[in-house]
């Protein structure tokens, strides 16, 4: 993830892009719902990686990428959104803004990017939020409240566009 571009294997792929050209760019196999109407799921189990549509055009929506598995995804008591959470998490190599991301990367080692605007709230920073691009929200999910635990996962949501 660099600048306000998203890159698998040197494949450009963006929200509001088309979902097939998503599928073209990622060759691992994915699994993704069959809905005719509403929200399209599309999942790499060997990448952590969840992209979903929001119309009926096929056109992604949001990104989950799951650097390691949030406590709702395991938790027998919690209903996971996703109709088809991965198997696993993200074992790639990724960067963000130059950072590398792993398992045991704290928050505060990736939000240098100060054009991102990536702010916690005052007592609780578990769900760090930002803007990815002028078209896309960025956030974060802690695995606890402060600025220095690690990062679990990233999301990205396609903004809404500005009515009239």
């Amino acid at each position: 993830m660099k600048d306000d571009a998203i890159y698998f294997l040197d494949k450009k792929v963006q929200l509001g892009g088309a979902l097939e050209s998503w599928r073209a760019a990622i060759s691992a196999p994915s699994r993704c719902t069959k809905n005719k109407v509403g929200t399209i799921m599309c999942t790499w189990d060997s990448l952590g990686l969840e992209v979903g549509t929001e119309d009926t055009q096929k056109t992604v929506g949001f990104e989950n990428l799951y650097i390691s598995f949030p406590d709702f995804l395991t938790d027998p008591n919690t209903v996971h959104y996703a109709a088809l959470p991965p198997q696993s998490r993200f074992s790639g190599e990724l960067t963000f803004d130059g950072a590398v991301i792993n398992q045991n990367t704290g928050f505060d080692e990736v939000r240098s990017n100060r054009n991102r605007n990536v702010r916690c709230g005052t007592l609780d920073c578990s769900t760090p939020h930002g803007t990815f691009s002028d078209r896309v929200l960025l956030f974060f999910h802690l695995k606890g409240t402060r600025m220095t635990d690690t990062v679990e996962s990233l999301s990205f949501s396609l903004r809404e566009p500005p009515d009239g």
